[in-house]
């Protein structure tokens, strides 16, 4: 036998090991600092604002068309909306916000539970319109019970210290950039009828 035939096994055996090693110490440092509940507001895009809640409640029997429908609305304005603005729909929230030239001083923050979820304010300009606060929930990480966060829903937002009634849609109009108000009544027509 050749000295390269016997060499595969301890190759194997060395990445394996390598991966266990890795894997070992990267499991529990992404649980506890890099899995923080900021990250899943940032990293959530328009479709996880517009679809998580209802998915969390699909035991409405409308609530799956609707979200088809939803779902149609939104990639029809799709390519409108990357011409038009440079942002994709699908992008997250953080990049949008960064994206949009009319957005100014986005901050996220920690703010603390509400119950069972913790609770992430973001707040930013946006130029001709005013500031936007906007409080969501995500599931909290843990270690113990080895869960990541994500995105639960916008729980509020405010704009000038008023409350807006259809947050959802506002995010998707002054954020994302969708102004076909075809659209954007259709899509809160249907967020109405969907299980919150």
């Amino acid at each position: 036998m050749s000295g390269t035939e016997n060499s595969k096994p301890g190759c194997l055996a060395a990445i394996f090991g390598f991966l266990l090693l890795f894997y070992t110490i990267y499991t529990p440092v992404y649980f506890l600092i890099l899995n923080d509940e900021v990250d899943a507001v940032q990293e959530a895009s328009l479709l996880d604002f517009l679809f998580t809640p209802p998915k969390l409640m699909l035991e409405a029997a409308n609530t799956k068309g609707n979200l088809k429908e939803l779902d149609r609305l939104i990639e029809n304005c799709r390519d409108d909306v990357k011409k038009n603005m440079n942002i994709d729909i699908g992008q997250s929230f953080e990049d949008a916000l960064e994206d949009n030239t009319r957005i100014t001083r986005g901050n996220f923050y920690e703010a603390g539970n509400h119950g069972s979820a913790a609770r992430v304010i973001t707040e930013f300009d946006i130029q001709d319109v005013g500031r936007v606060k906007m409080v969501s929930l995500v599931v909290p990480r843990s270690f113990f019970k080895v869960g990541l966060t994500q995105f639960v829903k916008i729980d509020t937002l405010s704009l000038n210290n008023e409350w807006v009634s259809n947050p959802e849609v506002f995010i998707a109009k002054y954020v994302y950039g969708i102004n076909n108000e075809k659209t954007l009544k259709a899509m809160s027509d249907m967020l109405r009828q969907m299980p919150r």
